[in-house]
């Protein structure tokens, strides 16, 4: 009851809620956040990134400690709101798409999107607290359905699938790296939620960030050992290996994987439309949900149909600026230059 009045999360359920933020973007089409084959190489180019993603966030992590958060602006707060959006868009059209594709192929992407951000306005509107408690549970449910895709799965691995190591170019691989690195969105919430966590909310989110890519890692290294070759022809591989996935060669295992995508991506889109929201004072908080909902709607329906072609094209180097820019550039020169929190609600 504390918690709720006060509007804080405990430091356990911050540390479920970066977790699954961050593995849920590997669950989505991997094919479409890498370049190259999904070969052994490209666990070298995660686990690069891994130690990039964690060296990136010392400057929101700074900031926190001093209190010079950048989204204290006036004119920065909506250009990172309308990140949070853009990101809440990018990560609904992908389901949307998964959904649409593999699921039931007659209902329409702007369906599946509409849906899930109906679901993610209202939860928004809960608030941190009951955020919180789901983050809780879809860690969870995240733990449970990766053990059992590769306890499942562990007979069909071969360790000869991960030959040759070397299949990507160095370009293709210098290029995952960036893209594994910057395809989230972890050093904003930390700036916009680490007042909210009732203590210190560094620890669980450098042990988030690390859970997540350990956790994907696994798979991924299951998909290369599982798959081989054929990883490559596959558009949600990680998908596919939970279809491999059986329990006494009676039932698939796939229903984890949508089960566990529904959830995160709930949350996942839930937290950015509250962060969003935190990034204005007016009008109440039911409105800004709903306002921020509708945006991010259309930014769906931008992306995946009016310039689809062109954001696909460009997708990657578009995520790769914005993460530069917004979770590393920005938040190093507020250190830098920024003064205090008063001056800061100034500019």
């Amino acid at each position: 009851m504390t918690e709720a009045k006060n509007g804080v999360i405990s430091q356990g359920q911050f540390f479920f809620l970066i977790f699954v933020s961050r593995a849920v973007v590997s669950f989505t089409n991997v094919r479409a956040i890498s370049v190259g084959n999904l070969s052994a190489d490209i666990l070298i180019s995660f686990a690069v990134s891994y130690a990039a993603a964690l060296l990136f966030s010392l400057p929101a992590v700074i900031c926190l400690k001093k209190g010079k958060s950048p989204l204290k602006s006036k004119i920065l707060s909506p250009v990172y709101s309308l990140y949070f959006l853009l990101f809440t868009a990018v990560n609904v059209g992908r389901f949307s798409y998964f959904a649409s594709s593999r699921m039931n192929p007659r209902i329409s992407i702007l369906v599946f999107s509409f849906l899930i951000l109906a679901a993610a306005c209202y939860c928004a509107y809960l608030g941190i607290e009951s955020l919180g408690r789901f983050a809780s549970f879809c860690g969870v449910i995240l733990l449970v359905v990766i053990l059992v895709a590769t306890v499942l799965n562990f007979d069909k691995f071969n360790i000869l699938n991960f030959y040759p190591v070397w299949n990507n170019s160095r370009e293709n691989m210098i290029m995952n790296t960036a893209v594994f690195t910057s395809n989230t969105i972890e050093p904003a919430l930390l700036l916009t939620l680490g007042d909210k966590v009732n203590k210190n909310p560094s620890k669980p989110y450098y042990l988030g960030v690390s859970l997540a890519f350990l956790s994907v890692l696994l798979l991924l290294a299951f998909c290369c050992g599982v798959l081989g070759a054929g990883a490559d022809f596959r558009s949600f591989p990680i998908f596919t290996l939970f279809q491999l996935a059986s329990f006494f060669n009676t039932s698939r295992m796939d229903i984890l994987h949508t089960a566990f995508w529904v959830l995160g991506v709930l949350l996942k889109c839930s937290v950015l439309i509250y962060c969003c929201c935190e990034c204005f004072k007016k009008p109440s908080r039911k409105k800004r949900s709903i306002i921020s909902s509708a945006v991010a709607f259309l930014l769906t329906a931008l992306i995946y149909y009016a310039a689809q072609g062109y954001f696909a094209d460009y997708s990657k180097a578009v995520i790769v600026a914005l993460f530069a820019l917004l979770g590393v550039v920005v938040p190093t020169l507020w250190l830098i230059f920024s003064k205090g929190e008063n001056e800061n609600e100034k500019i």
